[in-house]
């Protein structure tokens, strides 16, 4: 625990998970073999730890399990870093879609908030729900160094909403399986002012 200054907030995307690449959200593949070792080895930059939070879904858990149990650290779930729920498109492969709904998926890249894919979670919903969990999560976890295990689309959008970044460029963001980022945390009389340490570092980056 700190002493009432500065403190990290790591966020740790899951590594590869099983069923090739396809718009994986509410469905709850487990990780490939290479996907736990890729965890496994960006796990090594991971010193200090002392609370682990995790999505529900098993590619994140199961890592998350592991890592606080060898770390002897508490363990939570948040369910609000869960994916977002691409509706229509969930499990269908990436490359199809782009086949066959083209301009639907260019204008989901392009703007999520106005565009979201067909029956998919309203964006906004999406956004609203990040946002609070990152709130509940600072009620609990201030002065403390912690990790929480989540997906690209709640990291993408907890960093626009950090740093003031416009929602409508999230998928600009290039956010790597088992990729590293760090958040440095500084308490102010009234506020809580965050601050990007680096971003997106992964052992399976070019």
């Amino acid at each position: 625990m700190g002493d009432g200054g500065d403190f990290f907030v790591d966020l740790l995307r899951h590594g590869e998970a099983a069923g090739g690449s396809v718009f994986r959200g509410t469905r709850d593949d487990p990780l490939t073999a290479q996907g736990l070792a890729d965890m496994r080895a960006v796990s090594a930059a991971l010193q200090g730890i002392d609370r682990v939070f995790s999505s529900p879904r098993q590619r994140c858990l199961a890592f998350a399990e592991e890592f606080a149990a060898a770390q002897g650290c508490t363990l939570d779930t948040l369910a609000a870093f869960g994916e977002y729920d691409f509706g229509d498109w969930e499990g269908r492969a990436v490359a199809q879609v782009y086949r066959e709904q083209r301009g639907a998926l260019e204008r989901f890249w392009q703007d999520p908030l106005q565009h979201p894919p067909p029956g998919g979670e309203p964006f906004a919903a999406f956004c609203a729900r990040v946002e609070q969990g990152w709130e509940t999560f600072l009620q609990r976890n201030q002065n403390h160094h912690a990790l929480i295990v989540t997906h690209g689309g709640p990291i993408r959008v907890l960093l626009c909403q950090l740093l003031g970044w416009p929602l409508s460029s999230m998928n600009a963001l290039e956010v790597a399986h088992a990729s590293h980022t760090r958040l440095r945390i500084s308490p102010a009389a009234d506020r809580l002012y965050c601050s990007l340490v680096f971003f997106n570092r992964s052992p399976v980056m070019p």
